[in-house]
């Protein structure tokens, strides 16, 4: 690359100066040390901390505003596919992100972008999630069904007989009552204890609406700063549905944020607005098992053979176990309640079931003492797991 206008291909230069405009005068200035005052150079910044910030927080800041306000480029005359072959080689030979970042030399935040260069050629990619925390991506070949937007995979390992997750809610960034900290502290919390998946069940941010005073008002700075400031290990994936905070983005901005941590954030996997269904299994074990997130307070669920259901909204920590049915209200992980809170959930495995669920209740706002810790055992899921998914 050569200047600025090679970096963001597929977008023309008003647009590109336009979008300068909306970055602070030391963004500017780290954007003009790399590419000239006239846009039209490329020099080597030496500093790494000012290469950081460039890579890791203007670049990806200025591709995201020309994606969200739907700026495209609007000349196809001289349109070309230009495909990654070297990318797609090591997607061939199924190399991890980590792996990739380490043969390239690069960092995720340039991964994701070369990733969304590709789309942006048309090419179609699928991503493969493994319990260890790694991504995996190739090609997809087929066109998504309904269900499957609905649906993400984590597998595991061989004959593993059990799996650890945090399970997170309500975390509402913007709001005066949210601190991002909290999530730092559940990763924290993983990383010493070996867990590498994180489930939440909604409303990352806090959107258009709610009855505290905000931090940051705008819903699309909320969802710049949840992208930018959202923590990040190589080693943990955070599954996410969607709640009606979240939605109000989209509503009242036409901004989608299932889109934006698509393309930004690959570690923050969403999978629908309001609802969605987790799928665990060994990748040649026919036999797996689910857990389904919802964000709304407990009802009546139709997908009987769904062991485990976590709901969020209600920001109050509750359990109901019924019928070999396991509900739990997922708790506020942030100050809207009289103290955050989190979940730590191990799920022990006969037969690549889930035959026993462990639920620790842990209080974050301090050093994360464990409230209470619960036991489920279930009964008969062997017939419970010959229903039909309807």
């Amino acid at each position: 690359m050569k200047t600025i206008n090679d970096y963001f291909y597929g977008y023309n230069k008003n647009d590109i100066e336009d979008i300068i405009e909306l970055l602070s005068p030391y963004e500017k200035e780290i954007l003009y040390l790399k590419f000239g005052k006239n846009l039209d150079t490329y020099n080597k910044i030496s500093q790494k901390k000012l290469s950081d910030v460039l890579y890791k927080r203007v670049l990806p800041k200025m591709r995201w505003y020309l994606s969200s306000l739907c700026k495209k480029y609007d000349s196809f005359v001289d349109y070309k596919v230009n495909l990654n072959d070297k990318l797609l080689t090591l997607f061939k030979e199924n190399k991890t992100a980590n792996e990739i970042c380490e043969i390239l030399s690069i960092s995720k935040n340039k991964l994701y972008e070369m990733i969304l260069s590709l789309e942006n050629n048309g090419y179609v990619e699928k991503r493969k999630y493994f319990s260890d925390g790694n991504i995996t991506y190739k090609k997809c070949k087929e066109i998504p069904d309904n269900i499957d937007s609905q649906k993400k995979t984590i597998f595991t390992q061989k004959d593993a007989n059990n799996l650890k997750c945090m399970v997170i809610s309500d975390i509402h960034v913007g709001n005066k009552l949210s601190d991002i900290n909290l999530v730092s502290k559940v990763y924290d919390y993983a990383k010493k204890n070996n867990i590498h998946i994180i489930l939440c069940t909604g409303d990352l941010i806090d959107g258009t609406f709610g009855i505290h005073e905000k931090t940051i008002e705008n819903p699309i700075e909320q969802a710049s700063y949840l992208i930018e400031k959202y923590p990040y290990d190589e080693n943990i994936l955070t599954f996410s549905i969607l709640g009606d905070h979240d939605y109000s983005l989209i509503k009242r901005k036409s901004v989608d944020l299932i889109n934006l941590l698509n393309n930004y954030r690959h570690d923050i996997v969403p999978l629908n607005y309001y609802k969605g269904l987790i799928e665990i299994k060994y990748d040649l074990e026919p036999k797996k098992d689910y857990i389904y997130l919802y964000h709304k307070t407990f009802g009546k669920g139709k997908n009987m053979f769904v062991p485990i259901y976590l709901w969020g909204h209600s920001h109050k920590f509750n359990t109901k176990f019924s019928n070999d049915i396991l509900k739990i209200s997922v708790p506020s992980l942030s100050y809207l309640t009289s103290f955050p809170c989190a979940l730590e959930l191990t799920l022990n495995f006969s037969d690549s079931l889930i035959v026993n669920t462990e639920v620790k209740y842990i209080d974050f706002s301090l050093k994360g003492e464990i409230l209470s810790t619960n036991s489920f055992d279930f009964i008969d899921r062997n017939n419970e797991c010959n229903r039909i998914l309807k």
